[in-house]
């Protein structure tokens, strides 16, 4: 019999609210789970906004105080989705305190941060796991499950690009914590490159150098947030960054992101190219998949495009029938039914905190302008 997971849900903003609908959905999208989740409180510094998000997901309890939430001894697994600078100490008290994390991209501000989020968890023995949620459309597991079956033969170079012009502007060019290094660490690089280095690692493997760099176009941007006007603050994190990859199995790779990217709306894209075949996939069109395998023919060799059906991994627990799409939120339902897996099992999952790090530790590299081999920045700090 299916066990419950008593669930702690930190912020109420747009991620919150699409973690919270994805606990909900679980259950009834994925019935043959383990374990199942159950949301017990919610918490955001915000109080009117903590009520209404326990109001809109039924959410027996609210809170302002995240400590609160977390100590609940209802609470196995608290959900963590607030601005990476609470990040470390929401996670490292949660696991002293023995409940399982779930957080959010990029986890902390840093790599050090992560590190230290690392050694907590391994010392408390709990779980982790990490929300990197477009792992998990169909046709991008379909596109994982090609290459480690060797239908495209030996990996040769793998493209990826994350652009959208979020922080383009009119609206996007209002100050918030998103510009801020403090609040959020680095820019586009941590926002969008960890999207854009974790689905590198999910379908090529290791990643062995990174050679990059990073640029911020807009300097300030006007904080309507202020009450003697529209004074303008310093962005001091990225906007954009640009990058280099070598993977340990010999494969190359071009890596690049902006926030800034006037006409685009979240395209996320990759291509990998390997020594039989190639695959193409593009987020706004995310139910399909652009194949090429060889043909005997060459008048028919060219790219096949696939649409995601019942047949592809995890689609058919949505829509029996063919050929009906999945949205964005879906992918959340998916990655959480990973994890109450993971839960039941008692076995990690992935992307877990280690996994974190392994990305981290590419993000670190990129800002330094010259080829870093990964493997010489530090693997681990000592547990405070």
């Amino acid at each position: 019999m299916a066990r419950t997971i008593g669930v702690a849900i930190i912020g109420t903003g747009f991620m919150g609210s699409i973690h919270a609908r994805a606990h909900t959905l679980v259950r009834q999208v994925f019935p043959e789970l383990g374990a199942f989740p159950e949301l017990k409180v919610v918490a955001d510094i915000d109080g009117p906004a903590a009520e209404r998000a326990a109001f809109k997901h039924s959410i027996p309890r609210w809170t302002t105080d995240w400590r609160d939430a977390i100590a609940d001894p209802a609470v196995e697994l608290v959900d963590i989705s607030v601005p990476p600078f609470l990040h470390q100490q929401i996670a490292t008290e949660a696991a002293a305190l023995g409940k399982h994390v779930y957080c959010e991209k990029p986890v902390g501000r840093t790599l050090e941060e992560g590190l230290a989020i690392q050694a907590a968890i391994h010392q408390a023995g709990v779980q982790s796991f990490i929300g990197l949620n477009y792992r998990w459309a169909p046709a991008v597991q379909y596109a994982r499950e090609l290459i480690q079956t060797g239908k495209l033969g030996e990996v040769r170079t793998v493209r990826i690009a994350f652009r959208t012009d979020a922080a383009a502007g009119p609206i996007g060019a209002t100050y918030t914590w998103r510009f801020n290094r403090e609040a959020a660490g680095a820019g586009a690089l941590a926002d969008l490159g960890a999207h854009v280095f974790d689905m590198g690692r999910y379908l090529a493997g290791d990643i062995d150098e990174v050679c990059g760099t990073t640029a911020t176009q807009v300097a300030s941007r006007p904080d309507r947030s202020r009450p003697e006007g529209q004074q303008d603050r310093d962005v001091t994190n990225d906007d954009t960054f640009g990058a280099l990859v070598t993977f340990k199995s010999g494969a190359t790779g071009i890596f690049e992101a902006s926030r800034i990217a006037t006409g685009t709306r979240s395209d996320f894209e990759f291509e990998v190219t390997g020594s039989v075949g190639a695959l193409r996939w593009y987020f706004p069109h995310l139910n399909d998949l652009h194949v090429y395998l060889p043909q005997e023919d060459r008048r028919n060799v060219g790219f096949t495009r696939l649409r995601m059906s019942a047949e592809h991994p995890s689609q058919g627990n949505f829509i029996p029938s063919p050929g009906q799409p999945l949205g964005y939120p879906d992918t959340k339902v998916i990655e959480l039914s990973t994890l109450m897996e993971a839960l039941a099992s008692g076995k990690p999952a992935s992307p877990n905190i280690d996994d974190w790090v392994m990305t981290a530790r590419a993000l670190e590299a990129v800002p330094q302008r010259r080829w870093v081999k990964l493997d010489a920045i530090a693997a681990s700090i000592p547990a405070s």
